[in-house]
């Protein structure tokens, strides 16, 4: 008859939480031990919660637990087994009745290979056995260096031993409470030097953080040699207080080789430890890309079984092959909680929509514990610490359909103005006050490693909490462009981005030549399905749970209140693949599905458009998959491209499997492929990593083993640069242009038709192409490799002129640079090239409208771009040194709604 052991683990601190950590414990004797055994915390379950003490809600729920399993006991013989306040958790473990308990001498206790606990500081784990009353105590070394590949030895303790290891002093590694963290963050490439930061926050009365220490090796092996050592400075004050919560920032920077990949270990002042990957200067980044990381309501939250498993296959992919960025595409927390206790706690106080009193500091707490309670889950957290990550935000990271709503109460832009600042600060790392610049100093620099906003703060309001953004900004690495598209600031239920932004997004891709691939990271697919059929639907179905979709298909593209604006982001896509030949992706996620839609112009070129959705959020009811009924093809025309195609293609190049959607959660890989000569050209393989239907299985020795998730993917296809037949596309009478005649659309809100404007639009060249180059580029040039091309310039709104440096010298010589972020360059700035430059403007005219655009003249300085001297010289950078001229303080924009006609997209 086997025989019951009580296991009681006193913790000490714990940086992570889990609900479903599948903690597990071994005896060791001198001449047995025992098989792995897993401590459960109800009976049927698998896995054991790992909870934080300070946590009301995870503890009401473990105790709630503990009850269940112990109905027959009383409440005061509960309270003393089970002492909750003091961070102590009780199981009970079965053991063959032979087993020698009494000579155990070691206890190993961790996690099955798939959760990762380094960030548990166990105080003290005592065994009792009940029948013989014999109690075995074992010390814990205090810190979380201890634990080897997920595991903590602990030494039976004798009599001249301390029974708690704080009965000596406070471990090293409580000098500081870390809560969370850290979140890895990549700033970009300057004179050789990788620059790295990491989020971290704390709990506590901490004036100050002691230094992170860092070291760069060759590799990770025995034959690894150390390159450099390093530590930052202290950190004497925190970029955000939230109760007794801070929020710090680390930076430092670690030297980055041409063409050899290193490694670089940092430490926190706790002794966790971390290792990132530092890919060569040459080489292109491993990228990784999910979204919708997270459950939308409590009761989710607390009975999900393996939420989080996705995190583990990439962590699992990872070790395998290092991913160097991972993009998340929005709903990176989900907020709808912490409104719906806000309004239910208003509601009980008596106060309405209207009464916003206090409000905002209240909804700026729970946002900020919400950030620190989601990001300290300990799978999440392995790729937070060990891969840079960016993200852009959607409407959960607000409240669910925060844009898209016919009304907006004084509660919900209270709401919002919380949730903002809280995105700023995390999602964002508070980087872009770092950037912040004077309206008559406002220039952007891209080079081939830089991280760079599209909007930057203005000095003097760019406090988190004050910047009203948009937050748009872009990543480069190497022959690759990321940008991050914000869609959610200047949401409404008839627009996406304001004209403003429209016109700096357009101009921008004026400057982006060189690249061989850009990802566009656009939180809400542009191809999905046909919402305006589905809305009709929705908007008169019976179901409550039904209609409740409205707001999230107004929400959609696809929706017919933005589908003029999904038609011109579509255009400004294809001028700008047809003027440079880059590949293009459009990488997107929210509707908790894969697929993958392509597009196909008459002009020849193919866009991508790869949904990845969700990594943790359940996959949809069933109504949704009526939209891959609804999802049929769609043709239309565009200016300059002619018949434009859009269908959702299979997902996989395997002709064996053809099916149009993931089903299951899932994340994307995103592979550079070379040739054989090893140049790179552009190409990279997607490759979906899906859910097992299963987690786990049991192997022959009755042990859970993680399933292996399924794969397929296929390779991103490449631009054409002839025209192409496009088979089944209805061609337009002779009486019609398909400028006009197709494209125009009015939207309707609430009943009444919105008349078209008058106003100019996207200000992009609309000079002749030949053999996808403008005229107006043929005099710079856009051949080169390595993006090492001649630099172009243009002048965007809001006063701020944008710079392409088009070498990698900015980055990697200390040769003079003409412009640099934050003061960073290597050598002091000079203008000496400014006036010495006789090159004349190489700003495209418009080839078949001589109307000078009026929106532009609104927002954009008149500056004239000269060209910097010595272009084919390899000592100096080349780049084009725009004056800005200054923004008068308080300039209003006066422009207006954009008009809704095709006729006008080429001006």
């Amino acid at each position: 008859m086997p025989k019951t052991i009580h296991v009681t683990i006193t913790t000490l601190h714990s940086v992570y939480a889990s609900r479903d950590a599948g903690i597990h414990i071994k005896l060791i004797g001198e001449n047995t031990e025992s098989n792995i055994i897993q401590l459960k915390a109800k009976s049927g379950w698998d896995r054991a919660p790992l909870l934080r003490k300070w946590e009301r809600d995870p503890v009401e729920t473990f105790l709630s637990l503990y009850k269940e399993k112990h109905k027959g006991e009383k409440e005061s013989s509960l309270k003393k087994t089970h002492k909750i306040e003091e961070g102590e958790e009780t199981f009970h473990i079965h053991l063959p009745d032979d087993f020698p308990v009494e000579e155990t001498k070691k206890l190993e206790i961790g996690h099955d290979h798939s959760r990762f606990v380094d960030g548990w500081l166990i105080g003290k784990v005592t065994l009792v056995n009940p029948a013989t009353e014999q109690e075995l105590g074992f010390r814990c070394p205090a810190s979380y260096d201890s634990w080897k590949d997920g595991t903590l030895t602990l030494t039976l303790e004798d009599d001249t031993m301390a029974t708690d290891c704080t009965d000596s002093g406070t471990p090293s590694a409580l000098h500081h409470r870390f809560v969370m963290g850290p979140i890895l963050g990549y700033k970009g490439t300057v004179c050789k030097n990788y620059k790295l930061c990491a989020l971290v926050a704390t709990e506590g009365a901490d004036t100050q953080l002691m230094p992170l220490s860092y070291s760069v090796c060759t590799g990770t092996g025995e034959d690894s040699k150390v390159i450099i050592n390093g530590r930052t400075p202290y950190l004497t004050s925190p970029l955000a207080t939230s109760g007794s919560y801070k929020l710090w920032r680390y930076d430092w920077q670690v030297p980055r080789h041409r063409n050899k990949d290193y490694t670089c270990r940092y430490t926190l002042p706790d002794d966790r430890w971390f290792i990132c990957h530092i890919p060569a200067y040459n080489t292109q980044p491993n990228l990784v890309f999910g979204s919708c990381a997270g459950l939308e309501t409590q009761e989710e939250i607390r009975t999900a079984r393996d939420s989080n498993i996705m995190w583990v296959h990439m962590r699992n992919e990872h070790v395998v092959k290092p991913f160097h960025l991972l993009l998340l595409g929005g709903d990176q927390v989900y907020a709808d909680p912490i409104v719906a206790k806000l309004r239910k706690d208003r509601k009980h106080q008596g106060l309405t929509e209207d009464d916003i009193d206090g409000l905002f500091e209240d909804a700026r707490m729970k946002y900020f514990e919400l950030y620190v309670s989601r990001w300290r889950q300990p799978e999440q957290a392995y790729m937070f610490a060990r891969v840079p990550t960016f993200m852009t935000w959607d409407d959960h990271d607000i409240f669910d359909g925060w844009g898209s709503r016919e009304k907006v109460t004084p509660f919900m832009t209270e709401i919002y103005k919380a949730a903002r600042e809280n995105y700023n600060l995390f999602q964002l790392r508070g980087l872009r006050q770092d950037d912040a610049m004077e309206d008559s100093k406002r220039t952007i620099s891209l080079s081939r490693h830089s991280v760079t906003w599209m909007h930057p703060p203005t000095v003097g309001s760019c406090t988190p909490r004050e910047d009203p953004g948009p937050f748009s900004y872009i990543v480069t690495f190497g022959d690759i462009c990321i940008v991050f598209l914000d869609n959610r600031s200047e949401r409404t239920m008839c627009q996406a981005m304001s004209d403003e932004s429209w016109l700096e997004f357009t101009q921008l891709l004026g400057v982006l030549r060189g690249f061989k691939h850009i990802f566009f990271i656009i939180a809400i697919p542009l191809a999905y399905a046909n919402f305006s059929s589905l809305l009709s639907v929705v908007k008169k179905a019976p179901i409550t749970e039904i209609r409740e979709l409205e707001d999230d298909i107004i929400d959609h593209w696809g929706s017919p209140n933005h589908d003029f604006e999904r038609k011109r982001l579509y255009k400004v896509l294809l001028d700008h693949c047809l003027a440079t030949q880059s590949k293009v992706t459009v990488l997107s996620g929210d509707v908790h599905v894969g697929c993958w839609a392509k597009l196909k112009s008459e002009s020849g070129i193919t866009l991508d458009m790869v949904t990845s959705s969700a990594i943790v959020n359940k996959p949809p009811p069933a109504i949704h998959f009526l939209f891959d009924i609804l999802a049929d093809d769609e043709t239309f025309y565009l200016p300059k491209h002619g018949k434009i195609r859009i269908w959702l293609d299979k997902v996989s190049d395997d002709a064996s499997k053809n099916k149009r959607l993931v089903a299951r959660q899932n994340f994307l890989i995103l592979t550079p492929e070379y040739l054989s000569t090893g140049e790179f050209i552009g190409d990279y393989h997607a490759r979906f990593v899906k859910k097992a239907k299963e987690n786990f299985e049991k192997s022959q020795s009755k042990k859970l083993v993680l399933k292996q998730p399924k794969t397929f993917g296929r390779l991103i296809d490449k631009v054409s640069s002839t025209s192409t037949e496009i088979d089944d596309m209805p061609t337009p009478t002779s009486t019609e242009t398909p400028d006009t005649a197709t494209c125009t659309q009015s939207v309707k809100t609430d009943g009444k038709d919105l008349p078209a404007t008058e106003n100019g639009d996207d200000q992009m060249p609309s000079s002749a192409v030949s053999n996808g180059v403008t005229a107006s580029d043929e005099k710079s040039t856009t051949s080169g490799q390595n993006g090492e091309s001649s630099a172009l310039s243009t002048t965007a709104p809001y006063g701020v002129n944008i710079v392409q440096s088009s070498t990698a010298q900015n980055e990697e010589s200390g040769a003079k640079s003409t412009t640099a972020q934050n003061g960073e360059s290597c050598a002091q700035p000079t203008t000496a090239q400014n006036e010495e430059s006789s090159a004349q403007p190489t700003t495209p005219q418009n080839a078949e409208s001589s109307a000078q655009p009026t929106t532009a003249q609104s927002r954009v300085n008149n500056v004239q771009p000269t060209t910097a001297k010595n272009e084919e010289s390899s000592d100096k950078p080349n780049e084009n040194v725009v004056k800005p001229t200054p923004t008068s303080n308080g300039e209003k924009s006066n422009v207006q709604s954009l008009v809704r006609n095709w006729e006008t997209l080429d001006h």
